[in-house]
């Protein structure tokens, strides 16, 4: 994976995850009862995303409170020889609208 300065990373210092709700903790509907209202469905959702992504999503505890997850997204540079074909025809096909335009009724 290419790291474009870093990993995106969201750290707290509540409480933390009690280490025995990890293995659930990017279950669907899973919630460990905070003190905030949850349908336990956003870290799924994460997990999910960065799945179709091809990323992923991580926990780990924040020492000495709190959590820290993090978010990796793979990034392809193209070839440079992949780009000049690319560029080559966006500019032949930018040649041809004009003239598709005026052959048109």
């Amino acid at each position: 994976m290419l790291s474009l300065g870093g990993v995106p990373q969201v750290r707290d210092t509540g409480k933390g995850v009690p280490a025995a709700f990890v293995p659930e903790l990017f279950k669907q509907f899973s919630s460990f009862g905070s003190d905030v209202e949850s349908l336990g469905l956003g870290l799924f959702h994460t997990r999910q995303l960065m799945s179709l992504l091809g990323g992923t999503v991580s926990y780990a505890p924040n020492i000495p409170n709190g959590a820290v997850f993090a978010i990796e997204i793979p990034v392809s540079v193209p070839a440079q020889d992949t780009m000049e074909a690319a560029a080559a025809a966006s500019v032949a096909t930018s040649a041809e609208i004009p003239a598709a335009a005026a052959a048109a009724p």
